[in-house]
């Protein structure tokens, strides 16, 4: 590939290339999102007695991202784990959603020009991110691919499994009580989490017609 140079023919010109070079670092400010709940999904797999893996998700969520902030606030009562008691049981005994009723994830993503994304492509980045659950907030680290839809939307998916240590949010004694009343000899403490965020744009308020 040739690449060949060339001198502004006036300060004027010089401004409008500075301008164009610009544009992609600032383009994070031009649109918000929101995210659709209706499709989107936080998954994670249980392991008890050593052996047998069953996959739970969550049915309530709700987020924005603006200016380059990603916020998302899951509603830990929504747990679905396809039993009823044993909903009832991670409520009450490991989620204790009568004082931690969300966790939230925050990450900056500043440094993703997701804004400039065509229909079907994606990229690829790596995020640090924050997770608040059950009082504790924990800094991870995951490889997420965002994709650019034909309905104007983004998906978001996080490319494996995130693990999350019961130890590290203070979930321990909720553990041991749900192996005591499902008569159990062992749950895992460490479970893989999986995430696909569908966001939508948020409709400019410079869009709408003066009244």
């Amino acid at each position: 590939m040739i690449f060949k140079t060339f001198k502004p023919a006036s300060a004027a010109s010089a401004l409008v290339l500075a301008s164009t070079l610009a544009l992609p670092a600032l383009a994070h400010g031009k649109a918000d999102w929101s995210v659709n709940p209706d499709n989107s999904s936080v998954n994670f797999v249980s392991i008890k007695n050593s052996s047998v893996g069953e996959v739970h998700h969550f049915k309530t969520l709700q987020g924005s991202l603006k200016d380059g902030q990603l916020l998302v606030d899951i509603d830990l009562a929504s747990v679905e784990t396809g039993i009823e008691i044993r909903n009832t049981r991670m409520k009450d005994y490991l989620f204790e959603t009568g004082q931690f009723a969300t966790a939230t994830i925050t990450a900056n993503v500043r440094h993703i020009d997701y804004n400039h994304l065509k229909v079907g492509q994606s990229l690829r980045s790596n995020v640090s991110f924050a997770i608040t659950l059950h009082g504790k907030k924990v800094i991870l680290n995951t490889d997420v691919a965002i994709t650019q839809q034909a309905d104007n939307t983004l998906n978001v998916i996080t490319e494996k499994p995130i693990m999350l240590h019961a130890k590290d949010f203070g979930l321990e004694g909720g553990i041991a009580k749900l192996i005591e009343l499902a008569g159990l000899k062992a749950i895992a403490s460490s479970v893989p989490v999986t995430a696909i965020l569908n966001l939508k744009k948020i409709p400019s308020n410079n869009n709408k017609k003066a009244l």
